[in-house]
């Protein structure tokens, strides 16, 4: 079976409730690939980047990157990562009441596909409940903990020659790996705060376009109910953001009420965007989303919303509606969230 490389598919549990096997959706077809791709259903899966899943396995505390798409192929669709020792030092203090592994590790995105690159591509990640980076390179016997005083970073992409991450205030930073220099990353600011601190039920996610255009996507949530562990979260709009330089030299950030013929997808993936008008089905000018809400809560008490991962759709700019993505796979209650994955096959 062929896919399209460049538009993404919905990660989902299999139609034979299996725990250790996923399906795919194709958002542009409304069909579901029951591919039986050997993937564990009931895992958390905090990256997907390049068509690579990745995951942390809660007892030897190794990040462990997954292609799915490598049939029948165990050993060249698995690498293992040297053990993340924040972690393990994070569940040695606590133990399994005050930590939780799969939200330990909120994010990760590979520099490029370690197929196609695997002796030059960087796997960086954002953790901790102070949302800190960290990175690994092949060859590294262990990972590199970048120290900052206050990033609680949100996202991350990587562009061109280095990693971008954006944090809860809206200040872009840039992040270049220099194996010569010391120390051998270079993390600098590199725009200012966009609207400031948001709330608690807020995202921020980076984008870059295709034209090397940096967006930044703020993502509104609201709880139905008054009860955070308890009552669902729903995504109720979006405010898109582009980085300019206006005329005194500085960098700043312009409101955008449209994408044109373009469609992100952002969730637990490398946030992407994609022309929609290349498959019909997908619609442009839209924000395709997936349940991506973790905060200090769900590390430690709540790993998924308890009814289900319900926050799963698409956002039409042209007259703000949500359009919900209901499929009978995600009826299944107390289960990881879908995860947009690009296909490699």
């Amino acid at each position: 079976m062929y896919f399209n490389r460049n538009l993404p598919l919905l990660l989902l549990p299999c139609t034979e409730n299996n725990d250790f096997i996923r399906s795919l959706y194709s958002i542009n077809k409304g069909e579901v690939y029951d591919l039986q791709l050997r993937v564990p259903s009931n895992k958390r899966i905090f990256g997907s980047s390049h068509g690579w899943l990745i995951t942390l396995d809660e007892d030897s505390f190794e990040v462990i990157l997954i292609n799915p798409f490598y049939f029948g192929s165990t050993s060249k669709g698995i690498i293992r990562i040297p053990q993340f020792s924040a972690a393990a030092e994070m569940h040695k203090e606590h133990g399994n009441d005050g930590f939780n592994s799969e939200y330990f590790i909120c994010k990760a995105v590979l520099s490029s596909d370690p197929v196609s690159c695997p002796n030059d591509f960087v796997l960086m990640v954002i953790y901790g409940e102070m949302k800190m980076l960290a990175y690994w390179k092949p060859g590294a016997e262990s990972w590199t903990y970048i120290a900052w005083s206050l990033p609680i970073f949100l996202d991350i992409i990587y562009v061109e020659d280095r990693f971008l991450a954006v944090n809860t205030l809206g200040q872009v930073y840039s992040c270049k790996i220099n194996d010569e220099a010391y120390p051998p990353y270079n993390l600098g600011m590199v725009s200012a705060p966009q609207f400031g601190l948001l709330g608690t039920f807020c995202r921020r996610y980076i984008v870059e376009l295709q034209n090397k255009v940096i967006l930044q996507v703020i993502r509104m949530l609201k709880i139905s109910r008054m009860c955070a562990l308890t009552s669902p979260i729903f995504t109720i709009g979006f405010f898109i953001f582009e980085n300019k330089v206006n005329e005194d030299g500085d960098t700043v950030w312009i409101l955008v009420t449209n994408l044109n013929d373009g469609a992100l997808f952002l969730g637990d993936n490398h946030s992407l965007y994609v022309t929609a008008f290349h498959y019909p089905g997908c619609r442009a000018n839209s924000i395709y989303f997936t349940d991506d809400y973790h905060d200090t809560d769900a590390m430690l008490l709540n790993p998924y919303q308890l009814t289900g991962p319900l926050d799963i759709g698409m956002y039409r700019l042209d007259d703000k509606t949500i359009e919900r993505l209901e499929l009978p796979l995600l009826e299944k209650y107390h289960m990881p969230p879908p995860v947009w994955i690009l296909p490699t096959v």
